[in-house]
C-alpha cells in the first residue's frame, strides 16, 4: 500500500460535481433512513429509532428534571453507556425540542463529518479520483445510513475513531503540535462517549509508542488517563460501582460462549450488511503484511500502519465481549478504513476503468441489502412502532404505575412509568447476576425477583397457546401472583389503527392465544385487586 502523498492537483468541474453528489446522496441515505427504515430487525419494535436510545433518552430528561442521572428517581444505577451523548440529549429537553429528531440530526451531522474527513484524506493520499470513488462507496452504505437514524451515539464514535485513526495516521507521518493536540482531544471526547472508548484510545497510544513516537504516545495517553480517572472517580461517587452497570449486564458467560456467539453473528453480519468485501479488504492487507514481516522482519514494523492495526484489533475487541445484539454498529468505522485499503492497496495497480468496474460492483452489492432486507421501508408509507405504541397507551390510561418490562426504552419513556428493567441494563440486582448462558445483552432475568417488587404492569411477549410468555414466566406462575392479561398489542409490521391495542379484560383464553397467532401477541399482564386475585385463585 502506498504512504506517500499524491500530489494536490486541481479539482475539475466534474470532479466537483461527483464529490458534491457523493455527499448529497449519503445525506438522501441517512433521511430514507429516518423516515421509511427500521435500525434492527424487529422492524415493528424499532422502526422509530432504537430502544436503547430512549434508554439514554429517559436519563437525560431526569436530568433536566433535576432528579440527576438515573432511570428511576431516587436509583443510582448507570444504565446508559454514552455518557456524553446522554449530556448532549439534555439539550433538546432543556429547550423543549422533539429529542429524537435533535438526536438523528446531529447523527447527521456527525455522519456527513465522517464523509468529509475520508474524503478529505483520500485526495491527499491518492488523488481526486479515488477520493470520489471512495465516497461514493461511503455515501451508498445502508450500515451508516440506519445507524444514523439510530438516535444512538453510533455516529458520533464513528466519527471519532475515524478522526483518531486519520490523527495517529498524520502523526507518524508528519507530527505537528496542532495534531497531537487534536489526537489528545479526539481520544479524550471518545472516553466520554463510550464506556469502552479507552480501548480505541489504548490502542492509539499503544501504537505510537510501539512505532516509537514516545512523546506523542505519552500525550495521548496521558490525556485518556486524566480523562478517565476523572470519569472513574465521578462514577464511583455517583454510582457506587467501577464500571457501568451495563457492563455487568452484557459482558458475562466464558469467553469460549462469547466468541462461539460473536463469530457466528459474525457471519450473519457479513452475509446480510455489506460489510464482506470490506473485511476481506482487511483479511487480504493483514495477510500480506504478515507474509511480509515473515520475510523481513526488521522491516515490519515500519510498514505496519494504524489503520490496518486498529481494524484488526477491534474486531478481535468485538469478537471477545461476544459482539452486539444491535449487530454492526460497533464495526462501521471497518468501511472507511475497507474503503482505504482497497484504494491503497489492492485497486492501486487497477486501471482507471477497472477501478470503476470495481467500485461499481461493490455499490450494487451494497444496495442488494436494500432490496433483501426487511429494515429498508419497501412502500413509503408511515412508520408504526409497537413499542411506543404501547407506551403511550399505557401512559394514557394508567396514572404512577410501576412497570417491569424487557425493554427499557421506548415503553418506560413514552409511559414515564417507574420501571424494572428485566434483562438488568438498568437494574443492579439482575445486572450483577452470575450466569452461564450468553445472548448479547439479554443473557440474564430473574423473574422471581421481578415478581417480589409486585409491579402493577408487566409488559412481555406470549410465546405459546397456553399464553406462556417465557420459559421462566409460564401463564400458571404469573397467574399465582395475582397477574391477569389485560392487553394484547398488535407486533406485526403494520399498524391497524385503533385495534393496535386490544383491552381483553374477561375474554375467553382460547380467544386470547387466536389473537396471538394472528399477531396481537404483545401482552400487558395486569396485577389484579387483591380481592379480586383471590377470588379467581
Amino acid at each position: 500500500m502506498s504512504d506517500g502523498t499524491a500530489p494536490v492537483s486541481k479539482v475539475t468541474q466534474n470532479e466537483r460535481l461527483a464529490l458534491l453528489a457523493s455527499g448529497a446522496l449519503l445525506l438522501l441515505g441517512c433521511i430514507y433512513a429516518i423516515l421509511y427504515c427500521s435500525s434492527a430487525q424487529d422492524i415493528s419494535g424499532h422502526s422509530i429509532g432504537t430502544d436503547d436510545a430512549f434508554i439514554s433518552y429517559r436519563y437525560a430528561r431526569n436530568l433536566v428534571r433535576g432528579d440527576g442521572l438515573v432511570f428511576n428517581p431516587g436509583e443510582h444505577v448507570e444504565g446508559y453507556t454514552n455518557l456524553l451523548y446522554v449530556l448532549l440529549m439534555a439539550i433538546p429537553f432543556a429547550l423543549d425540542w422533539n429529542v429524537l429528531w435533535f438526536s438523528v440530526s446531529i447523527n447527521c451531522v456527525f455522519t456527513f463529518a465522517a464523509w468529509f474527513l475520508l474524503v478529505r484524506h483520500l485526495r491527499a493520499r491518492f488523488g481526486v479520483r479515488e477520493a470520489v470513488l471512495g465516497g461514493f462507496l461511503f455515501a451508498l452504505s445502508p450500515s451508516i445510513w440506519l445507524w444514523t437514524s439510530s438516535g444512538l451515539e453510533t455516529p458520533l464514535v464513528f466519527v471519532l475513531q475515524l478522526s483518531i485513526w486519520l490523527l495517529v495516521d498524520g502523526l507518524e507521518q508528519h507530527p505537528s503540535r496542532r495534531s497531537l493536540a487534536c489526537l489528545g482531544a479526539a481520544l479524550g471526547v471518545l472516553t466520554l462517549t463510550r464506556a469502552d472508548g479507552f480501548v480505541s484510545a489504548g490502542l492509539a497510544s499503544a501504537y505510537l509508542l510501539v512505532k516509537g513516537r514516545r512523546r506523542e504516545a505519552l500525550v495521548a495517553g496521558g490525556a485518556v488517563v486524566v480523562v478517565f480517572g476523572g470519569l472513574l472517580a465521578w462514577r464511583l461517587h455517583y454510582y457506587h460501582d467501577v464500571l457501568p452497570n451495563t457492563y455487568y449486564a452484557k459482558v458475562t458467560s466464558t469467553l469460549a460462549r462469547r466468541l462461539k456467539s460473536s463469530v457466528k453473528e459474525l457471519g450473519g453480519i457479513t452475509a446480510r450488511q455489506g460489510l464482506a468485501v470490506y473485511l476481506l479488504a482487511i483479511a487480504y492487507c493483514a495477510l500480506s503484511e504478515a507474509r511480509r514481516a515473515l520475510k523481513a522482519p526488521a522491516r515490519a514494523l515500519g510498514d505496519l500502519r494504524f489503520g490496518l492495526a486498529f481494524s484488526v484489533c477491534w474486531l478481535g475487541y468485538w469478537l471477545y465481549v461476544g459482539g452486539d445484539n444491535f449487530e454492526d454498529r460497533f464495526l462501521i468505522i471497518l468501511i472507511p478504513i475497507g474503503i482505504y485499503l482497497l484504494l491503497g492497496s489492492i485497486l492501486a495497480e487497477s486501471t482507471e476503468r477497472m477501478r470503476g468496474f470495481f467500485v461499481a460492483s461493490l455499490v450494487l452489492v451494497q444496495l442488494c441489502v436494500v432490496v433483501r432486507s426487511d429494515q429498508f421501508g419497501k412502500s413509503l408509507k408511515p412508520k408504526y412502532d409497537k413499542w411506543i405504541t404501547m407506551g403511550r397507551y399505557l401512559g394514557e390510561h394508567w396514572n404512577h404505575a410501576v412497570l417491569a418490562t424487557p425493554g427499557a426504552g421506548k415503553v418506560p419513556f413514552y409511559s414515564d412509568f417507574k420501571t424494572i428493567d428485566m434483562l438488568g441494563l438498568c437494574d443492579a440486582h439482575i445486572g450483577h447476576l452470575k450466569v452461564r448462558n450468553f445472548i448479547p445483552g439479554h443473557s440474564k432475568s430473574d423473574v422471581d425477583y421481578v415478581l417480589s417488587l409486585k409491579p402493577d404492569l408487566m409488559f412481555v411477549t406470549i410465546v405459546d397457546d397456553d399464553l406462556d410468555v417465557s420459559p421462566d414466566l409460564s401463564a400458571d406462575k404469573y397467574r399465582s401472583a395475582g397477574f391477569r392479561v389485560r392487553l394484547l398489542l398488535n407486533t406485526t409490521p403494520q399498524s391497524r389503527g385503533s385495534r393496535d391495542v386490544l383491552d381483553v379484560l374477561g375474554r375467553p383464553e382460547q380467544d386470547i392465544a387466536l389473537l396471538a397467532r394472528e399477531g396481537w401477541d404483545g401482552v400487558v399482564l395486569e396485577r389484579a385487586p387483591r380481592a379480586e386475585s383471590a377470588t379467581t385463585n
